[in-house]
């Protein structure tokens, strides 16, 4: 049935010869092929065979179940494989066809069926055949159900009748890729001079049994017989003499007697026999062009001459040249004049010898017999092949160069002391014109250092704070040839690095305690290092120490040099600000009378943190007083630098708890001191009897009534007073003791 798969695939095609079964191939010589059967070439289908050669119907297409057709490629179903024919194309020109075969186990008969007549009795045949499985296993398109092809051969009498031969190919199952696989059936007449040729199906139809079949041969097949000469086991002779002659032998491996024709060929295909040569051994005529030489056999003399009763031997051919093929050289040598010389090589086959000669034609013979030379000198040198059996000279000297040059010597110009972040300068020179240089680095705490090549060497190298070393391995070459190393060694000082940092000052007239200046520290030392101070870009006479005392705000700079090196810095620079001022305090206190007396200051402006005093009792960090007694406080505060200083006045407000009117000269009176000019008070005694008003000129009581002592008790008392402008009340009382 017809079958099809998804895609086609192209693989590359094998070839390979195996034998199944009853099925073999002829174990000595054949002879020339009865006939062949190759199916033509071209891109059309077919055209049909003859009647009679097939059971199977023409289609001028892909066959379907029991059709075959004639064409040059296999794809003609989905899953089958895109394979040329056997025949390669130099044999049977492009597009060779094949036979190409759906089989079916309900055609009767044969895929293929030929009558060959005219054969010689008691004599064994050769019957072969080219097969391909057209289907293509990786197209899954039988599944598990594919069926193999399975061919058997057959050979039968003129009449169909008498079977003198089968044998069956076996199961050949679809590949992945195409193979073309060759099998024969070998077979012996008795008294047959004619047999009928067939190759049957024995498979099954169904997804499978599909075939091509290509290269159908038949061939007599006689006892292995060789033609040699022991001095050439090639079978080849090649020889320059303008003619020569040769003697072969021809042996055959039966017990039988044989007999031989003797034959030759200028073109390998068509031959010519000598004329009574029939023995074993044979000696050419003289001959002057290229030759091939075989020997026909045969066990009856009467069939020496039969294409279908004779066997052939190898050929053995006596090759005419007009000279070897030159030696291959194995390169121009270049050498160097410190080195010793080398050798130089030519390469040929291992049965002839190589000459050396000074000269491209005639010359001196400098060294015989050797692939080889020592020369002793630079210059050109001349090998030519020979070959003693053939006479055979190479058509031409293979021409092998030594160059000797000269090693060159390396010196260099250049400063070897660099500060980090300098960049190299150093050139490099050869007493040998077009010298390369290259070189390799080691380097001791230093970077930037980098393996290079080229005529200087321009890095830029770089240390942290410590000396380091770079040591330069610097080596010249000319044509390959090397000199001696140099080693350069380049020592790397560190750049100094002054650290100052930006700072601030007091501006004149602005600080209490004088004006500190600001300390610009490069931390560096005057023992190893010089310095140049400038202020705002411009140098500071006299400014050489590692320190600077700033009292100016602005840009300071300094350049530190190391004193032993060399190496000079960057320029560094800090700026030098003012510190900003207290612009202004305010104070936060208790309300007047308050039993927790305090005072708050809080700092508006400047440059914390601050220090706060009151009445020059000592500054203090905190911005708080507490527990204070009335009266009035002068508050000051300024910064740490003391470059800001701000004063105020603050009064506490309250009473005494009691007096002790006695005459001790302490606590003789009562009084609320820090009133202003037009305060009040009226005093009360418990009854709310008035006793007596304080003012501005009476400010104290003495604890009397009319110039008389009144008795220990409380006694109350109201203040009217103004405070920041706003009228205040405030009411309380006191106790008077005795």
């Amino acid at each position: 049935m017809p079958y099809f798969k998804l895609s086609v695939v192209t693989f590359f095609l094998f070839f390979v010869s195996l034998s199944y079964g009853q099925l073999g191939f002829c174990g000595g010589s054949t002879g020339d092929a009865i006939f062949t059967e190759s199916f033509g070439n071209g891109t059309d289908y077919g055209p049909a065979l003859s009647p009679g050669i097939t059971t199977y119907s023409f289609i001028s297409g892909a066959p379907q179940d029991s059709f075959y057709t004639l064409y040059h490629r296999t794809n003609l179903l989905q899953s089958w494989h895109n394979s040329p024919d056997h025949t390669p194309d130099a044999t049977d020109g492009p597009n060779g066809k094949c036979l190409i075969v759906n089989a079916n186990n309900n055609v009767s008969g044969s895929f293929y069926k030929r009558t060959v007549t005219g054969l010689c009795v008691n004599t064994t045949f050769e019957f072969s055949a080219w097969l391909l499985n057209v289907f293509n296993s990786s197209s899954g398109a039988c599944g598990q159900g594919e069926i193999p092809i399975n061919v058997k051969f057959e050979i039968w009498d003129d009449t169909q009748t008498t079977l003198l031969g089968s044998g069956d190919t076996g199961d050949i199952f679809g590949t992945t890729s195409p193979l073309w696989q060759q099998f024969a059936l070998v077979f012996t007449t008795s008294n047959q001079t004619s047999v009928v040729l067939i190759m049957k199906n024995n498979g099954v139809g169904g997804c499978g049994n599909d075939l091509a079949i290509d290269d159908i041969s038949f061939k007599s097949c006689g006892d292995l017989t060789t033609v040699s000469n022991p001095s050439y086991p090639n079978n080849n002779y090649t020889t320059c003499n303008s003619t020569a002659s040769i003697t072969l032998n021809a042996t055959t491996n039966g017990a039988s007697t044989y007999f031989y024709q003797w034959q030759s060929s200028l073109d390998n295909i068509n031959w010519t026999n000598f004329i009574g040569e029939n023995n074993s051994t044979f000696t050419s005529p003289t001959i002057s062009a290229t030759t091939y030489f075989r020997v026909k056999i045969a066990q009856d003399i009467a069939n020496i001459n039969s294409a279908f009763c004779s066997t052939v031997s190898n050929v053995f051919t006596l090759t005419m040249s007009n000279g070897l093929t030159p030696a291959t050289s194995n390169g121009n040598v270049n050498s160097c004049n410190n080195e010793p010389i080398p050798a130089i090589s030519v390469s040929t086959n291992a049965e002839n010898i190589v000459n050396w000669f000074d000269q491209a034609s005639g010359g001196n013979l400098l060294l015989a017999n050797s692939s080889s030379y020592t020369p002793t000198n630079a210059g050109t040198y001349y090998a030519e092949v020979y070959n003693a059996s053939s006479n055979c000279y190479g058509t031409s000297r293979t021409s092998v160069t030594l160059t000797i040059s000269q090693s060159p010597t390396a010196t260099f110009t250049g400063n070897l002391n660099y500060c980090s972040g300098q960049i190299t300068d150093i050139n490099l020179f050869s007493d040998v014109s077009g010298t390369t240089f290259n070189w390799t680095t080691i380097s001791n705490n230093v970077d930037g250092a980098v393996d290079g090549t080229g005529n200087s060497i321009m890095q830029n190298l770089t240390t942290n704070g410590v000396s380091g070393s770079v040591t330069y391995v610097v080596t010249p070459s000319f044509n390959s040839c090397d000199g001696n190393p140099i080693t350069i060694v380049v020592n790397v000082a560190p750049t100094p690095i002054p650290l100052i940092q930006d700072g601030q000052i007091c501006v004149l007239g602005s600080g209490i305690f004088g004006i500190p200046p600001y300390i610009l520290d490069t931390e560096l030392n005057n023992s190893d290092y010089s310095f140049e101070w400038f202020f705002n870009g411009n140098p500071i006479a006299n400014a050489s120490n590692p320190t600077f005392s700033a009292k100016q705000i602005g840009e300071y700079g300094v350049i530190a040099t190391d004193i032993i090196s060399g190496c000079v810095s960057d320029l560094v620079t800090a700026t030098v600000s003012e510190i900003p001022k207290v612009q202004s305090i305010s104070v936060i206190q208790s309300q007047d009378f308050s039993d927790n007396t305090f005072i708050t200051i809080d700092v508006v402006g400047g440059q914390p943190p601050f220090l706060y005093q009151i009445n020059n009792l000592g500054f203090q960090t905190s911005n708080t007083f507490t527990n204070l007694s009335p009266g009035v406080y002068e508050i000051e505060v300024t910064d740490q630098r003391n470059c800001s200083n701000l004063k105020s006045i603050v009064t506490i407000i309250n009473f005494p708890k009691y007096f002790t009117p006695n005459g001790d000269g302490y606590n003789d009176s009562w009084t609320v001191p820090n009133l202003d000019d037009k305060a009040t008070i009226q005093i009360f005694d418990r009854y709310g009897k008035f006793i007596i008003e304080l003012n501005a000129k009476n400010q104290s009581w003495d604890g009397s009534f009319n110039g008389q002592p009144l008795k220990a008790d409380d006694y109350w008392f109201t203040i009217r007073y103004t405070q920041n402008g706003m009228y205040q009340e405030y009411k309380n009382h006191f106790s008077m003791k005795r």
